[in-house]
């Protein structure tokens, strides 16, 4: 705790004498240090969970040597605690218990606060602290948190600027981001969460969302960037869960969940979602039934390609708004892409088979807004790995297609990018004959990789009387790779087997793959005979 000012009495006027405590900024760092001070780079510490209190279990009785609390994250392996003004030393800790040298005097009940001993004074962050996270992974390392800021004053976790800081869990029911507490005792209030990457690509059933937060108020993610992808059949790895929380601000965030909801929101009121991002997710939005209505605003979001289910859904007594956003590439026809006790207008409703379930604005069959349009948002690109993923240009019907003629989706129109000029790669001055009997694919290769490094470019194949041979796939990588080829032949090299004469993309890790995987965009193929029949390699 820090030191505060004294208090004055006077003859005639006692008076408390107060400054405000100025707010800290602490470090976390991949190469830090848990016993360092944690007060500039130099001195980081390495836990994202270092100062934080954790809290007592079930509850503690006098006399026991062991302390169970529900996270020993960012404590020392051995140390001291204090809880409630009694100091005690510990030997060792497992994950979730401290190994005490003396037991405490008397019974605390669970969610006491414990602390540790040894750094800011025994006590946790102030309000208005940041906590900066230099870039990096932080590989199993998790954010436990449960202190509180209060208005205007909100403790910050963020990426350091400039850089990004990735939290990653490869425990499958680990969440990156966790609140400590329980939802019928207490909240912790006023906190901010920006710039920080969070991803967790572990398979296994139950697994943990990216960030859990349950009994939440007044708390903004800014900026975040989550991932989780591992194989859950029980589909509770959501990318954010929001329960038992109210004010809450989901901001210009990139949420991935390929097992489960991007967002899942239970009995929570005041919740926005806006200007951002949720793909490749089994619903986009899930408002789950409880017994506690919740509402949710949705503005100004590009929910796409959600993979089993629709963009968003409602269980009654939920309701959710949606309004000015991109619903595209919801691929199922038998679950509708906005269903459940919902309502929407101003949205591009985009390649979605069935665009409105039953209750849908009110109606029985479901129905449209006044103002939903039905065209193609022409995004610039569906590469995920690119600046310019689901934006949309400025010629787009969903540029003014918003309320008051504002933009629909998460991101304002943008011009089209420069497309590069491109130099020509003669398939012959890299070795390329095309006699029919010489493998080309060297040359090929060659005259592609120098293409790619040049930004693109012309891969040019003379005519030829003969095939141009190879003995493997022509593989093609990179954007801009324009292969043309009017008169000349490909075709695999006798004794190649059964493979793909040609094949255009990228190989990703099986675990992140779907139907959102990188992918390569501006490619021509012009001209050519292709043969790539297993039959007819002679």
């Amino acid at each position: 705790m820090r030191p505060h000012p004294p208090i004055v009495f006077a003859v005639v006027i006692a008076a408390i004498v107060t400054t405000p405590t100025s707010a800290m900024e602490y470090w976390i760092a991949p190469d830090g240090n848990d016993r360092a001070a944690g007060t500039s780079r130099q001195r980081a510490w390495v836990s994202p969970s270092r100062g934080q209190p954790t809290r007592i279990r079930e509850g503690y009785k006098a006399g026991d040597m062991q302390l169970r609390v529900l996270s020993t994250e960012g404590f020392l392996d051995a140390g001291r605690i204090i809880v409630a003004g009694e100091q005690r030393a510990y030997t060792s800790k497992s994950g979730e218990a401290f190994e005490l040298t003396e037991p405490l005097s008397r019974d605390f009940g669970g969610l006491e606060y414990v602390n540790d001993a040894t750094i800011l004074g025994g006590d946790s962050f102030e309000p208005g602290d940041v906590i900066s996270l230099v870039g990096g992974e932080y590989v199993d390392r998790p954010l436990h948190f449960c202190k509180s800021g209060r208005e205007g004053k909100p403790i910050t976790y963020r990426s350091a600027p400039g850089e990004k800081a990735v939290l990653v869990s490869r425990v499958y029911n680990v969440a990156p981001i966790k609140r400590l507490g329980s939802w019928k005792k207490d909240s912790t209030q006023h906190v901010v969460f920006k710039a920080l990457g969070i991803d967790n690509h572990t398979d296994g059933r139950h697994g943990a969302a990216g960030l859990e937060l349950y009994g939440i108020a007044h708390v903004l993610i800014e900026d975040c960037d989550i991932d989780i992808s591992g194989r859950d059949i029980n589909g509770d790895n959501n990318g954010i869960v929001i329960s038992r929380a109210s004010d809450v601000v989901v901001d210009r965030c990139r949420i991935r969940s390929r097992q489960a909801n991007g967002i899942l929101v239970r009995g929570s009121s005041d919740v926005l979602i806006r200007n951002s991002v949720i793909y490749e997710s089994f619903n986009g939005i899930q408002v789950a039934k409880g017994h506690f209505p919740t509402h949710v605003d949705v503005k100004n979001c590009t929910i796409y390609a959600v993979n089993t289910h629709g963009a968003v859904n409602a269980e009654s007594p939920g309701s959710i708004d949606v309004e000015n956003c991109i619903i595209a590439q919801a691929p199922t026809a038998q679950t509708p892409a906005l269903r459940g006790t919902g309502s929407g207008d101003f949205n591009c409703v985009w390649h979605v088979p069935t665009p409105y379930g039953p209750d849908w604005n009110g109606s029985p069959q479901g129905a449209p807004g006044q103002h939903d349009i039905f065209v193609d948002p022409q995004f610039i690109s569906l590469d995920p790995g690119t600046p310019y993923f689901l934006c949309i240009p400025h010629d787009s019907p969903a540029a003014q297609g918003g309320r008051k003629g504002s933009h629909m989706g998460a991101f304002a129109p943008v011009a089209w990018p420069i497309k590069p000029q491109g130099k020509d790669f003669d398939v012959r001055d890299f070795g390329a004959v095309g006699d029919g009997v010489s493998d080309d694919l060297p040359a090929i290769r060659e005259a592609i990789a120098e293409a790619k490094a040049a930004g693109g470019g012309r891969i040019l194949f003379p005519p030829s009387d003969n095939p141009y041979l190879v003995s493997d796939t022509i593989h093609v990588d990179a954007d801009h790779i324009h292969l043309i080829g009017p008169g000349a032949t490909l075709k695999l090299k006798p004794g190649a087997g059964r493979m793909d004469l040609l094949r255009v993309g990228v190989c990703v890790d099986a675990a992140r793959s779907g139907p959102v995987e990188p992918v390569i965009e501006h490619v021509t193929v012009e001209g050519f005979t292709l043969d790539g029949s297993y039959r007819s390699q002679l």
